[in-house]
């Protein structure tokens, strides 16, 4: 479910070791809450979920006429992209952050 970004602060605070997993929603234009929430949300508490093979991401860039009419989860790139823009990063320092948010939540 998405919230406001006053709420999800709100939660983090509350719960310290809550991790956010944005999925390919973000990348839909109608979706302006969810995008809020992650240029707001702290980046080292962020995740990528692709819910493959259900929610296939837009993307003109990386998806086209070949690619699977479902999601995979190698579509996560298109959602790592949209936080890069969102949060006016690289590609590279979003996977590196989401990298070490996975290991930091698994403790691996």
């Amino acid at each position: 479910a998405v919230v406001s970004t006053q709420s999800t602060g709100k939660i983090m605070e509350h719960f310290p070791n809550l991790y956010i997993g944005i999925t390919g929603l973000v990348t839909y234009s109608s979706n302006q809450q969810l995008k809020s929430v992650v240029e707001d949300a702290p980046f080292d508490r962020l995740l990528i979920e692709t819910d493959a093979p259900y929610m296939r991401p837009r993307s003109k860039t990386f998806i086209d006429r070949d690619t699977p009419r479902s999601s995979t989860p190698g579509m996560g790139l298109v959602i790592a992209q949209r936080i890069a823009d969102l949060k006016k990063l690289t590609l590279d320092d979003v996977l590196i952050q989401i990298r070490e948010n996975v290991s930091n939540m698994y403790g691996i």
